[in-house]
């Protein structure tokens, strides 16, 4: 597994994020960690876990963004499999070897889980999956568009050589909300999907943090561009599934 993580100014949790990943029981990933011109002790914290020879440290020179970073990282990737990580939030220790024993066992092209959002206790340890249900692709793209699909990539798991031979999955640079686009690029490029239910999620999200992409201001600049990219990328989805599926016409409007 590869494990893509995109650092920005967040000394204060990235420790025990880290953490979350180094005590994984499915022992045979990488983590990618790219360090997007931090002003603060985040790359010197990320350079700590150097000692784990599957952690490796790559900076931008000037900050990326979100999608930049993804995109680099997709790029550093040798795994089988690749995963996104937010290094503000946490794992269960044992999230990589259900997925991969999934992905395996179902023969899946992807797979998407639940998660559960948190602001200051870590959840307990997921250790079961509750339900598991098979989709074909213009299933999956059902799903997507009843909004019974998170659109985020952290939230998947599946295999790297769908994204490195097919350039157009990747996260839109320059722009908020990149997950618009990318899962249904994703999926328009697989045959099957498996959706797990987990007791107490797959992925613990952490809400609420000052200074996170998702945090809110009154900006109003800010506010004007964040909606600017939101029609704009939903425009691109918009055609790009039309195009490409006729079949669901009504649905897609």
């Amino acid at each position: 597994v590869s494990v893509v993580v995109p650092i920005f100014n967040v000394e204060k949790y990235l420790n025990e994020s880290l953490n979350s990943l180094k005590k994984q029981t499915y022992k045979e990933f990488e983590v990618i960690m790219i360090d997007d011109a931090s002003t603060d002790n985040s790359y010197r914290i990320a350079e700590k876990y150097l000692t784990d020879k599957r952690f490796k440290l790559f900076k931008n020179t000037v900050n990326k963004g979100l999608s930049g970073t993804r995109n680099r990282g997709i790029e550093l990737a040798t795994g089988k499999y690749i995963f996104y990580f937010d290094p503000d939030d946490l794992l269960p220790i044992n999230l990589f070897e259900l997925l991969v024993n999934e992905i395996k066992l179902s023969q899946s092209d992807l797979l998407c889980f639940n998660y559960l959002k948190f602001s200051d206790e870590f959840p307990q340890n997921v250790t079961s999956i509750v339900k598991k249900k098979e989709f074909n692709q213009i299933e999956t793209i059902k799903l997507l568009l009843s909004k019974k699909l998170t659109p985020a990539p952290w939230a998947y798991l599946t295999y790297l050589d769908i994204l490195k031979e097919n350039k157009l999955i990747r996260f839109p640079e320059g722009k908020n909300f990149e997950d618009i686009t990318y899962i249904p690029y994703l999926i328009t490029h697989i045959n099957k999907l498996s959706l797990l239910k987990f007791d107490k999620g797959g992925y613990y999200y952490r809400v609420n943090r000052k200074g996170s992409i998702t945090d809110v201001n009154n900006n109003l600049k800010k506010l004007t561009r964040e909606i600017n990219d939101r029609v704009t990328l939903d425009t691109v989805k918009y055609e790009y599934l039309s195009k490409n599926y006729e079949q669901l016409t009504d649905e897609i409007k």
